[in-house]
């Protein structure tokens, strides 16, 4: 079972990076007469708070449900409009301690709407890909492997100067979600938002990056035991290079 929830982990991973390749290299070509897309590109940590539980569709109980409220780390790379973030988790359930896994990827687009070069508000069109993994426990083990991909768009606001550059964004995204060990299969709602600040003048590497992200996803499934939503929210530190 592992190593299948694991060929799904890459393949959504793996489908977001190429995509995203052409996707950004097209996004700074289009745009590049009157906006030119972001380049940079940094590693970052963080953490946040996840809150993961059924929704009121689902019929487990709540002595099998997985349900948490915990502290997740988080891992992240992003060149340009190209995202992938990696979280980790464990939770008590009953008394075993059980792991959280998520991996993401968002690959966008933009296109200028209003403004000028340094000072946009942008249109973005980007195409998103997740895989969440919660372990129940108890006898009857309905563990949570779901991917998705879909496509999704937004606003996003960014103002640049010498030195530094903001940006503040809030997407939403329409996802096809299936469940890795079954022939479950549907929909999911994905709402994102962030606030970042580059500061490319402070004396390391190339630059560091301060931001705060808020996620919610919502799983609509065939098999109704699958019905979950997650919220999760916290800051993370990046540094360019």
């Amino acid at each position: 079972m592992r190593c299948g929830w694991g060929r799904v982990a890459g393949l959504v991973l793996g489908i977001g990076y190429v995509l995203g390749c052409a996707s950004a290299a097209h996004a700074q070509y289009y745009e590049r007469e009157t906006y030119e897309s972001p380049s940079e590109r940094f590693l970052y940590a963080g953490a946040q708070s996840l809150t993961f539980a059924p929704r009121p569709s689902n019929p487990v109980g709540d002595s099998l449900a997985i349900r948490f409220t915990r502290l997740a780390g988080i891992l992240g790379f992003r060149q340009g409009l190209v995202d992938i973030l990696f979280g980790y988790s464990r939770y008590d359930q009953h008394g075993i301690t059980r792991p959280a896994i998520f991996l993401g990827t968002t690959v966008a687009t933009e296109l200028s709407v209003a403004g000028k070069p340094g000072n946009a508000l942008l249109l973005p069109f980007l195409i998103a890909a997740d895989f969440m993994r919660a372990e129940a426990s108890g006898l009857s083990r309905d563990d949570f492997n779901v991917a998705s991909l879909g496509l999704g768009t937004g606003l996003t606001y960014r103002l640049r100067s010498p030195g530094m550059e903001f940006s503040t964004s809030a997407t939403a995204a329409a996802q096809y979600s299936f469940e890795g060990f079954s022939s479950s299969s549907g929909s999911s709602i994905v709402l994102m938002g962030e606030a970042v600040v580059h500061l490319n003048d402070v004396m390391v590497a190339g630059g560091i990056v301060l931001g705060y992200r808020i996620r919610f996803e919502q799983w609509s499934m065939s098999g109704d035991r699958d019905d979950y939503h997650a919220l999760s929210h916290g800051p993370f530190l990046g540094v360019l290079f």
